[in-house]
């Protein structure tokens, strides 16, 4: 596989494993209900190790895992703030 395209797989792999597992958390905004089950968690997380596995191919281990937590630290950071942006507030006049 090419760099930009191994890049690319990688890094919809984190997000979605990470969007998938903050939708598992009681406190999310996203859905309306939290996902519950094992099987929510185990395919985030199963999408976080293979995100890691196609960054290996590009990186060494520890790089390929110090750039999925950076990126899933962005995500866990902004989706929530980009869902709460979205929903918008009533306006109180």
């Amino acid at each position: 596989m090419t760099a930009p395209f191994t890049s690319v797989l990688a890094t919809l792999l984190i997000v979605g494993g990470g969007a998938l597992l903050y939708t598992c958390s009681p406190n999310q905004k996203l859905l309306r209900r939290a996902l519950h089950g094992m099987v929510p968690v185990l395919l985030g997380i199963g999408f976080l190790l293979l995100g890691i596995t196609v960054l290996t191919t590009a990186a060494s281990f520890c790089t390929a895992c110090l750039m999925s937590v950076t990126l899933l630290m962005i995500v866990w950071c902004l989706l929530p703030l980009v869902v709460s942006f979205l929903s918008g507030r009533p306006s109180h006049d």
